[in-house]
């Protein structure tokens, strides 16, 4: 699940900034290897604000190019992830994550397990996006967005939000 991104994030870090990524991959794998009690079934894969489209209170999902098996908290940890880009942890953030899970929980119940894991796949997902932006896809997404200064902002984010895994944010409440 992080091989792969890891290792194109990697390509475009600096030695520091492979320093700065190493202890939180660490930690996510060790999570992820015991990760085994966690719903499973067809996903979104990028559920995120850009693919949620809302009209009279209904909300419409687009955009099924990530669609796969896979784990709920995952799916789920996508929207957490766009919201989280341009925000800071603290009531914004949270308030918007907060009341997506309160929606979500509406409709379907997230198991206590996977509620629990919604923090490592905020950062799994970062992880993998930011390995999106960054992996070779210039024609999909254009290289001048993408360079030494993405990379720096995605490491002041990693260290903004890896926190999330030590202490229970307040929008898993």
């Amino acid at each position: 699940v992080l091989d792969a991104p890891v290792t194109l994030l990697a390509e475009a870090m600096s030695p520091e900034q492979r320093r700065r990524l190493g202890p939180v991959v660490e930690r996510l794998r060790a999570f992820l290897a015991g990760a085994g009690d966690l719903s499973q079934g067809m996903c979104h894969g990028d559920l995120n604000t850009s693919n949620l489209h809302f009209r009279d209170g209904q909300a419409t999902a687009l955009d099924f190019d990530c669609a796969a098996w896979g784990w709920l908290a995952n799916d789920i940890a996508a929207f957490a992830r766009g919201v989280t880009l341009a925000r800071r942890p603290g009531p914004e953030a949270g308030g918007l994550i907060a009341g997506f899970l309160r929606g979500y929980g509406q409709v379907r119940a997230i198991p206590p397990a996977d509620r629990a894991a919604l923090p490592a796949f905020l950062l799994v997902q970062r992880i993998w996006v930011a390995s999106l932006h960054l992996g070779g896809r210039d024609h999909r997404w254009g290289r001048i967005n993408f360079g030494p200064a993405y990379v720096q902002r995605f490491c002041d984010w990693l260290d903004a939000w890896a926190p999330v895994l030590d202490e229970r944010p307040d929008w898993l409440i």
